[in-house]
């Protein structure tokens, strides 16, 4: 069962090729716009400093599966 992300950070931490990395929100080029919309989704009152995000890079991945093995929450899946 896939679940939200808990920016744990196991995954990036085994990741043999760094394709993972959790960042600030902040360090992405999104409006305050935008950040409104996603935080009315989430139903948060978090800043947007104070929220991060996970982003894995598809084209650098080996697909090992140690995030999938690493991740407590099933987050991560791999499928054929």
């Amino acid at each position: 069962m896939e679940t939200e992300c808990i920016l744990c950070g196991g995954c990036a931490d085994i990741c043999p090729v760094d394709c993972i990395e959790i960042l600030p929100l902040t360090a992405l080029s999104i409006s305050q716009k935008s950040f409104r919309q996603i935080s009315a989704r989430d139903n948060t009152t978090l800043r947007m400093d104070e929220r991060y995000i996970l982003i894995q890079y598809n084209d650098l991945c080996i697909r090992c599966g140690l995030c999938v093995q690493r991740c407590p929450v099933g987050t991560f899946v791999m499928e054929d």
